[in-house]
């Protein structure tokens, strides 16, 4: 417990816990620290009288302190955290099947124009190696984001891509796919020369 305020006035504070005083301090700062397990468990009223250098008592107001045990203590902290872990997990797979049917068959339409990425910038999908913004529904999990590429429609673990790495990636993108080498196919016969031939087909 500890006095909050002006304390060059004070010259002494008497601590109190269920109107019993359990302490009293005569030199700042004015704190008193103690055991809750000496306590029994459950609400308690907190409070403390001030003596001013003139002389004067004041009573400051209650506050109201659940005491509890260690192993409750534990054992909420876990609930709570457990609950806030399960919370954020639902919501990620909420996000992730809403937008995996807002942009079914859209793969490859959602990819910004070359060398805008928007505010979280750009990264390459480690699956296609395409080049997509990265958005703000993606999963930041402080390694990277987790977030969906625009081309092939997977969830992957992205990080934000140098300049030099999306426009390497931007030029793959450009590149049109070369043509098979067609097979060097001698010209197409005509009616004449595939009758002359046939003069020398041993039947």
């Amino acid at each position: 417990m500890r006095l909050v305020g002006e304390e060059n006035p004070v010259k002494q504070v008497t601590f109190l816990i269920d109107d019993e005083a359990i302490g009293t301090i005569t030199e700042a700062p004015y704190r008193l620290q103690f055991h809750t397990d000496d306590y029994a468990l459950g609400l308690h009223s907190l409070s403390a009288e001030v003596q001013l250098q003139d002389g004067t008592t004041l009573q400051t107001e209650s506050i109201q302190a659940n005491f509890i045990s260690a192993d409750k203590e534990g054992n909420f902290v876990s609930t709570t955290l457990i609950s806030i872990f399960g919370v954020i997990v639902v919501s990620f797979i909420i996000i992730a099947i809403i937008q995996t049917v807002l942009f079914k068959g859209k793969r490859g339409q959602n990819g910004a124009q070359k060398g805008h990425y928007g505010l979280l910038g750009g990264t390459v999908c480690p699956k296609c190696g395409k080049p997509f913004p990265r958005h703000i529904w993606g999963m930041n999990l402080v390694v990277g984001r987790f977030d969906r590429c625009d081309h092939c429609g997977k969830w992957v673990m992205t990080t934000r891509a140098t300049p030099a790495a999306l426009s390497a990636a931007e030029d793959l993108i450009q590149e049109k796919p070369t043509q098979p080498q067609e097979a060097n196919l001698p010209p197409e016969k005509t009616l004449e020369q595939r009758l002359e031939d046939s003069k020398y087909i041993d039947q």
